[in-house]
């Protein structure tokens, strides 16, 4: 056992007065070796606050049990800003260092990007993404079992992000990453921790193994509620005994069909273009379909970009570099957008 966190809940004080309760009487918590686990939810259901919760640094009502020989290890955003700068890149990892030369030192920038002479910039010359670098490069030089990592994808860019899952990948301890890019996630964790409402489901499995689970559930509670469709009354059967004209129902699901198909048209791959409030309850399966199946063609472009950006001969010729960098950017961001329209459209069977 990593982690233990018995039966919980945690309030803040509000300033007007009473309490603001964040968990309320949430289920035990275990994290067992080997875990990869993704902590999600939307913006202010609490996920940073159970992050603190599993560092040891937020109060709350409940015990937190720390397993045997457990050294944790603790990564946020304010964590690059506090960097000092008046040192030096190299410097910087300097001051975390166990022992390491610098031969080693320099082979961990170099996987972040900081080759040659760009070991020796001060930090006050770095931009925000090159800062959560260094403090990401920090972090992972400690010598720890146990990762905390609060939005370690924040400020950082294409290649800084696949240098992070690789490093990640090769790591053989435990994690939790609270996060917001799903394809980042997809290619690391094998448990989806998700808050909402005061409280944590936990899932088994990968991120795209949580999606489908939250799917399915979203479709068999759509099935559940939709009516049967044009179901009438017949002088042939007893009387207020319904049956289905099947010449009209035919008719109605080919218009439905017509009706998505031409919607599809318009929309363009461009979800952004959907006039939201005109979209019907039984067009939303059909939706989440078609931005699933849109997902998994760009996921599969951004991977072609990245193993092109992983192969030496490439940086053979920088205007190559440039190119391929910009286009697996832009995958990266549709890529994000759809897992935003499929949130959306997901939320939206839910309620």
């Amino acid at each position: 056992m990593v982690l233990k966190i018995s039966p919980f809940s945690k309030s803040y004080p509000h300033p007007e007065g009473g309490d603001v309760s964040v968990f309320r009487n949430a289920p035990e918590l275990t994290i067992e070796r080997g875990h990869k686990i993704a902590l999600i939810g939307k913006n202010g259901a609490g996920k940073s606050t159970l992050a603190r919760i599993l560092l040891g640094s937020e109060d709350f009502d409940g015990t937190r049990e720390l397993g045997y020989k457990v050294e944790l290890t603790y990564f946020a955003q304010h964590q690059a800003e506090s960097l000092n700068p008046k040192r030096t890149i190299l410097e910087s990892l300097y001051e975390v260092a166990n022992g390491q030369t610098e031969t080693e030192l320099r082979s961990l920038l170099g996987a972040f990007l900081f080759t040659g002479d760009d070991v020796h910039k001060p930090i006050s010359v770095l931009s925000g993404g090159e800062r959560s670098r260094v403090a990401l490069a920090r972090t992972l030089l400690k010598p720890a079992n146990f990762l905390i990592l609060d939005e370690p994808t924040n400020h950082l860019d294409i290649q800084s992000i696949t240098v992070l899952i690789e490093a990640l990948r090769q790591y053989t301890g435990t994690f939790v990453v609270v996060s917001h890019d799903r394809h980042f996630l997809d290619q690391l964790v094998n448990h989806v921790w998700y808050v909402a409402d005061g409280h944590v489901r936990t899932f088994i499995g990968t991120y795209a193994d949580y999606l489908w689970k939250v799917r399915s559930e979203q479709q068999t509670t759509t099935e559940a509620v939709s009516p049967l469709p044009l179901v009438t009354a017949t002088e042939s059967n007893d009387v207020g005994k319904p049956s289905i004209n099947r010449k009209d129902q035919k008719r109605a699901e080919a218009e439905a069909r017509n009706a998505f198909s031409k919607l599809m048209r318009e929309v363009n791959g461009n979800y952004a273009r959907l006039n939201w409030d005109a979209i019907e309850t039984p067009f939303l399966p059909r939706l989440l379909e078609r931005i699933e199946a849109d997902l998994v063609e760009a996921e599969a472009e951004e991977q072609r970009f990245a193993e092109q950006l992983a192969d030496p001969a490439l940086y053979n010729d920088l205007s190559k570099v440039q190119s391929v960098t910009e286009a697996q950017q832009e995958a990266h961001k549709k890529v994000a957008t759809l897992y935003e329209w499929w949130e959306k459209v997901s939320e939206r069977m839910e309620n």
